[in-house]
């Protein structure tokens, strides 16, 4: 169709065109959404699902409007009318040297016009890209980077093998490869877009840092030195499921409304923009959290369960506690001290007095004395506290002997106790 129609290929152009804005304007409301309203996880999840989408879509039909527009302009050296497209991907993601992805994790296609002939193509190669913006050869840091396309699907999966550490820095992954159609005589290279960045940590001390710079790279995207909370609140829970390990469409347990409105209120002054500065600060204390739930031995099931309440004041605890029996406690993340655990409890003197503990490091010994036998071999503590939600979504305690609850975790051991200033000894 080396002439068309005047009329007919007016019509199609204009067609594209409008189908091309809409793509854009629903792409723009999407992210205005993401960056106004706090949204729920069910949400979240279907939001980087239809953007996902929408990118796609926009990829296929500026393919197709490539292909019309060389029809009636002739070219010595016509643009690819192909185009790879990241499919599915786990990033964000601090991965550890010399693990694997699994294999339906990272996926790419590739996309053509209507009318391409392909008369060969090759393997897709991935590349890692670093801040600096140079290509390094996939094989010196990754293996299995060179994969083939199914016939059918076009689809290629890499289950990318990360072989050294990228010092904190963040990266991120690119896939090229080489087509050859039919009324060409040399292969065009057709590449993608970067996906999203990741972090290789050589030891587990690297993964709060790490997690770090790619929650701040995600959320003041390209350098924005103030973001809505709003959008900072979405990225902060989607960086929270992935650090918990849960799946973002079916989490066990996320961060409540009620742990962002402490959060927000705590460590932002309920401010409606959040700085680079105030976020450096608030992961100072929040990151190590964060460390301890995905590293120490049973803490982050323990926290899924409702075992561990997480993120309260003293005021919120000594509500709980009110009235409470003595011998009856709640555990949570210090307020003053990252990462560190505060346990409030009754005194068995008969006053009703709320005692306050901070866990010392050397109260638990890794694998040999984890949080549970520490909690099972003090008689001071004797009914915890769980966290439970209604039917509403709305939060209560549920008075548990603390054997019901935590003999499935411990083993039978002892260990010596030391003591946090400020807080009540035991």
């Amino acid at each position: 169709m080396l002439n068309p129609q005047k009329d007919a290929y007016a019509e199609l152009d204009a067609e594209q065109k409008r189908l091309k804005h809409t793509l854009d304007q629903e792409l723009i409301s999407i992210n205005n959404l993401f960056d106004k309203v706090q949204l729920e996880t069910i949400d979240l999840s279907r939001y980087y699902s239809l953007r996902l989408d929408l990118e796609i879509q926009l990829k296929q039909l500026e393919l197709l409007m490539l292909e019309l527009a060389t029809l009636v302009q002739t070219s010595a050296s016509p643009p690819c009318p192909a185009a790879l497209v990241i499919l599915k991907q786990p990033f964000p993601l601090v991965i550890s040297k010399n693990k694997q992805l699994a294999d339906e994790a990272l996926q790419v296609q590739l996309l053509t016009a209507s009318n391409v002939n392909l008369a060969s193509i090759s393997h897709v190669s991935a590349m890692v890209l670093c801040d600096a913006a140079q290509a390094k050869t996939g094989g010196k840091m990754v293996d299995l980077h060179n994969q083939a396309l199914d016939p059918s699907t076009r689809i290629a999966k890499f289950p990318l093998k990360f072989l050294s550490g990228t010092k904190k820095a963040s990266v991120c992954i690119k896939f090229g490869m080489q087509v050859h159609m039919a009324n060409h005589q040399a292969p065009l290279s057709v590449e993608s877009v970067g996906s999203g960045p990741l972090v290789v940590i050589t030891n587990e001390c690297q993964w709060e840092g790490s997690a770090g710079v790619l929650l701040k790279k995600e959320a003041f995207f390209n350098g924005q030195l103030d973001i809505p909370w709003s959008r900072f609140a979405n990225f902060l829970q989607t960086s929270f499921i992935r650090a918990t390990k849960q799946d973002l469409a079916h989490p066990r347990r996320t961060l409540s409304r009620y742990d962002m409105h402490w959060i927000h209120s705590k460590h932002f002054g309920t401010k409606e923009l959040v700085s680079q500065k105030d976020f450096d600060a608030f992961w100072d204390w929040f990151g190590k959290s964060m460390q301890k739930l995905r590293y120490q031995r049973h803490v982050c099931s323990m926290y899924l369960a409702g075992l561990l309440y997480g993120f309260m004041g003293r005021d919120e605890v000594n509500a709980a506690l009110h009235n409470q029996e003595p011998g009856t406690f709640i555990i949570r993340f210090s307020e003053r001290h990252a990462g560190q655990f505060a346990i409030a409890y009754i005194g068995s003197e008969g006053s009703g007095q709320i005692k306050h503990y901070l866990m010392q490091p050397n109260d638990t010994a890794a694998a040999k004395k984890t949080l549970p036998d520490f909690l099972l071999e003090h008689p001071q503590f004797l009914s915890l506290l769980v966290l439970a939600y209604d039917a509403n979504g709305q939060p209560s305690f549920v008075k548990t002997p603390k054997a019901q609850v935590l003999e499935p975790y411990v083993g039978k051991r002892e260990f010596a106790l030391s003591n946090g200033l400020g807080y009540e000894p035991l």
